[in-house]
């Protein structure tokens, strides 16, 4: 099921609307949106645990009482530790951040040009931050200029 990306494969920036309105946020989205037209629910092969249908039955109750569990965990101070996240990937033993249970074709985002590569992009911001910087640094003193003498009276 898994195929090797081509030349024709590699989404480029240069295919993508370049519009002036368009950001660097909605480029990205647009380069690592999946390369299918829509989605459909993948078949049942096998039976779901009992378990986790009276879990999720249990959630869909909840959501009926007004209780979201989004909200919940919002709410809850132990959640507001920035650590968390790390403490739960090594626990269920996620090592990879970018997985995916798409299959490789459907994976766009692994075949990005290098222009549209987190390494490029971050270069490219560090680049325009520091320019930014040294023009403002440049900059001591406003120059004021004598008002032109125009021909028109007052």
């Amino acid at each position: 099921m898994n195929k090797q990306s081509t030349k024709s494969d590699i989404v480029s920036i240069d295919s993508i609307s370049t519009h002036n309105s368009v950001s660097d946020r909605v480029l990205l989205r647009q380069c690592t949106a999946p390369l299918i037209s829509s989605w459909t629910a993948v078949p049942i092969n096998e039976p779901v645990p009992e378990a986790l249908v009276q879990k999720f039955e249990h959630f869909r109750a909840l959501k009926k009482q007004g209780i979201h569990l989004n909200t919940s965990l919002d709410n809850s101070i132990s959640f507001k530790n920035p650590r968390l996240l790390d403490k739960l990937a090594d626990f269920v033993g996620i090592t990879d951040q970018y997985g995916s249970n798409l299959p490789l074709e459907l994976q766009s985002w692994q075949q990005l040009s290098l222009e549209m590569k987190e390494s490029y992009l971050a270069e490219k911001q560090t680049k325009k931050s520091k320019s930014s910087a040294q023009n403002l640094a440049q900059r001591t003193e406003v120059q004021f200029v004598p008002e032109k003498q125009s021909k028109s009276t007052r």
